[in-house]
């Protein structure tokens, strides 16, 4: 059994929400309802009563609010009910909740309890055609994809205002079908512990100078992120540049090659699945302990570092390794190095990702990525926010 709320709004096709709760409720799930103030136009607090069996929560200060009795109980309803939930399913969701999800406007029991929840959000979008396509709606979408929220698209056909196209809330039973795969999901990662490595190692040249390698470590703390949300203990090895302070769990910090080796040889053996997304310098200088002057020629002597990822399977055989692969161009050449890496580390998958191209990869928010599987199958996952792409890698890892 498992805790879901679902958040109903003012799309026409409100009345569809009520077959999905009787679905969840026919699973032994239990399950809460929230309705906005807009959403009692569409379907009444009796009808919902009536085929649910549920009374749903419409106010944020119900008639005996008490601030007196939440401070000597310390108790807060919409606190409780983010905390408990396993998964909120937003059905529908119309463009103005989209909106107020998206830029975090908390002025009901509905969007408050969203941003005090960490469960996976499901946002099943209803709404004219047109609506659906303006550049806000879209970019609203976007920015909840990028918070790790899932996105069902909504369906094609005639409209509730007379009109034919996409916009139609998906029926009942295929957003349950979305459902159950999310609670697969968690119910694959509840008992797992990720280990992620995030952001660049730097090696220092003298006490100001420095080389490294061009790694914002966005792709690390998403999957950092939506690896914890899904239920696993994680554990987030990050550059000291790269830092979820907003995430609750084990953090160590490095700043050399040799200081993350260091850290994974300790933690590597605890874990279950090993994000290895950190770039790993490939060379070392010798450290020159003063500042070098800028007005003398110089010569680096660089020595290699420790392939790292070359380690973990000796260190964890059984844990299951994800490595990453940067790659200049999608090319048959780089194709076979990471095939050859894949080998080298016995990774389980290999990601592979363009870094030629300035609107995925180092620094952005999106990325398009090749999965190297160890059949030798490719399977691409095209430009999508890195906490998209974090969610479908963690699924894919939940399948091998």
């Amino acid at each position: 059994m498992k805790h879901i709320v679902v958040g109903i709004s003012s799309g026409i096709a409100a009345y569809k929400t009520l077959d999905l709760v009787k679905v969840l409720q026919a699973e032994g799930h239990e399950v809460k309802i929230i309705m906005t103030h807009s959403a009692l136009q569409m379907i009444s607090v009796d009808e919902v009563k009536t085929k649910t069996g549920l009374t749903p929560i419409t106010e944020l200060y119900p008639a005996d609010f008490s601030y007196p009795e939440i401070l000597k109980k310390k108790r807060v309803e919409h606190i409780d009910i983010a905390t408990e939930a396993d998964l909120f399913v937003i059905s529908p969701a119309t463009a103005n909740l989209v909106a107020k999800m998206a830029h975090g406007i908390a002025d009901d029991f509905l969007t408050t309890t969203l941003l005090a929840t960490n469960a996976p959000v499901l946002v099943c979008p209803s709404m004219n055609t047109t609506m659906w396509f303006h550049p806000t709606v879209q970019q609203n979408l976007k920015t909840l994809e990028s918070y790790g929220y899932m996105i069902m698209q909504p369906t094609s056909g005639d409209l509730a205002c007379g009109t034919s196209g996409i916009g139609r809330l998906p029926e009942p039973e295929d957003i349950f079908t979305e459902v159950q795969h999310a609670l697969d999901i968690q119910e694959t990662m509840k008992d797992k512990t990720v280990l992620v490595t995030a952001g660049g190692t730097v090696e220092p040249i003298d006490n100001v100078r420095s080389i490294s390698n061009r790694s914002s470590g966005k792709m690390g703390l998403a999957i950092a992120e939506v690896a914890y949300r899904q239920g696993a203990k994680v554990i987030l090895i990050h550059a000291q540049d790269v830092v979820a302070t907003y995430l609750p769990i084990k953090q160590y910090s490095f700043q050399t090659a040799q200081e993350l080796y260091d850290l994974m040889e300790q933690y590597v053996p605890q874990v279950d699945i090993i994000f290895h997304t950190a770039a790993v310098a490939d060379f070392t200088v010798d450290k020159q302990n003063r500042k070098i002057e800028s007005d003398q020629e110089l010569t680096l002597e660089l020595k290699p570092t420790a392939k790292i990822i070359n380690q973990i399977k000796k260190w964890n055989l059984e844990a299951m390794l994800i490595g990453f692969k940067a790659v200049d161009g999608i090319t048959e050449g780089n194709l076979e190095k990471a095939k050859d890496k894949m080998k080298t580390a016995n990774a389980d998958l290999m990601v592979i990702n363009d870094i030629s191209r300035t609107d995925i990869g180092f620094g952005a928010d999106d990325n398009e990525v090749q999965i190297l599987k160890k059949d030798g199958t490719l399977e691409k996952i095209a430009k999508t926010p890195k906490k998209q792409l974090a969610a479908q890698l963690l699924l894919i890892t939940s399948v091998i």
